[in-house]
């Protein structure tokens, strides 16, 4: 689950991981783009010990397979 938002010059996220005990919150200071997400998914899978994924390529082409 997760949620956005921005004001003029930042931009945050929430993302929770119901059931794991997880969550991350990320503000970055940039009105657009897409390093809110990836920060928030590569936060995410270390939480969770999951194996790293290049996050910025994905946001970039989503059909990048890695």
């Amino acid at each position: 689950m997760d949620h956005g938002g921005k004001l003029e010059g930042a931009s945050n996220t929430l993302g929770l991981v119901p059931g794991r005990d997880v969550g991350v919150y990320a503000t970055v200071n940039v009105s657009g783009g897409a390093l809110r997400g990836v920060i928030r998914y590569a936060v995410i899978d270390r939480l969770l010990g999951l194996p790293p994924v290049d996050w910025s390529t994905r946001f970039r082409d989503p059909y990048v397979k890695g």
